[in-house]
């Protein structure tokens, strides 16, 4: 059960989304907050914007093996 717990934020999350032009971050203090927004990209934010983007126009297959040897048991892999 506290597994699942730990996964929901991962279920609930949508990896493909588009990357907004717009960061924010915000205080989730029960004594107080505060909210931020970027107004820029960083230079390390703008590379991975570029790679996001070029990885997304052109998918490719990924010489990867896997070998699993838990495959089929209670969804483990």
């Amino acid at each position: 059960m506290f597994l699942a717990m730990c996964c929901v934020p991962i279920m609930h999350t949508f990896l493909g989304a588009k990357i907004s032009d717009k960061i924010s971050a915000s205080d989730a203090s029960s004594t107080g907050g505060a909210v931020a927004l970027s107004q820029q990209l960083t230079e390390q934010g703008k590379d991975f914007k570029i790679a996001s983007q070029l990885a997304e126009d052109s998918p490719g297959l990924a010489p990867i093996l896997i070998i699993s040897l838990f495959n089929g048991i209670g969804g483990r892999r």
